[in-house]
């Protein structure tokens, strides 16, 4: 999780010394599969395209949170990555309309993928 803090730090200023009540934030992209890859990914691909970087708008965590999974399933080789997003979207999907609540649980890596990296 160093590396994604990092990142985060040179992408919208998170500095975890100052503030350390943001580890969530990198917590919850960590959780989520999100590794410092996929921000660098983000800022050298996706964000400079964006109508607020245009704008010399500050990027921040909200609209990194909000994109990033975009910028993933564009990563070349992120054809895995898309798949496993759509897989979660469809667990979410499946939860909300039998009535259930999304845990994080159902927003975590496959554990048979995660299985094979090990």
């Amino acid at each position: 999780m160093g590396l994604l803090a990092y990142a985060l730090y040179d992408a919208i200023s998170l500095d975890l010394m100052l503030c350390p009540g943001d580890r969530w934030k990198v917590y919850r992209l960590y959780r989520a599969g999100y590794r410092a890859g996929n921000v660098v990914y983000f800022m050298e691909e996706t964000w400079p395209k964006d109508w607020r970087a245009a704008k010399n708008e500050p990027l921040t965590f909200e609209i990194l949170l909000e994109h990033i999974a975009d910028s993933r399933s564009l990563h070349p080789g992120g054809a895995g990555d898309a798949h496993e997003l759509m897989r979660r979207l469809n667990i979410v999907r499946e939860r909300l309309a039998n009535g259930l609540s999304v845990t994080e649980d159902d927003l975590l890596p496959d554990p048979k993928i995660c299985a094979n990296l090990q």
